[in-house]
């Protein structure tokens, strides 16, 4: 019966590990932010819903399927990140009705903006995750 041995003289496992860690880390920093990002921007941009009047101003709302429209501000400015792990990232907002916007209700139609941002970023992601684990 054939034996074999190794004998590791130099292990860098946990050198490698902690490497690909941080890489891996950065990111999910850098798509977090950047669907943060950009779920703002898609608030930002020019709506075709209805015409309402405001007290010295008209507002423009966004039409089904578009994000929201800025109107007081509330919504765009209530877009967080969190960092609780090494690599995690969460993106929240604390107002009530962001998910109604989001996913719609039973009389209204949704307005997406986070949901877009986050597949418009996971191309990006992937490529970043293949790059850290060698297939980039």
């Amino acid at each position: 019966m054939l034996k074999v041995r190794a004998k590791v003289v130099f292990n860098h496992l946990p050198k490698l590990t902690a490497l690909m860690r941080a890489r891996a880390g950065e990111a999910v920093r850098k798509t977090t932010e950047v669907i943060q990002d950009d779920s703002r921007e898609r608030m930002q941009g020019p709506k075709s819903g209805h015409l309402y009047p405001r007290p010295g101003k008209w507002h423009q709302a966004s039409a089904p399927g578009e994000a929201p429209a800025v109107d007081f501000g509330f919504l765009v400015e209530s877009i967080q990140v969190e960092f609780p792990r090494p690599l995690l990232g969460v993106i929240y907002t604390n107002e009530d009705y962001a998910a109604l916007l989001e996913y719609g209700t039973g009389r209204m139609a949704a307005r997406p903006y986070m949901t877009p941002s986050a597949i418009e970023a996971w191309p990006s992601f992937l490529a970043a995750m293949m790059d850290v684990f060698g297939d980039g």
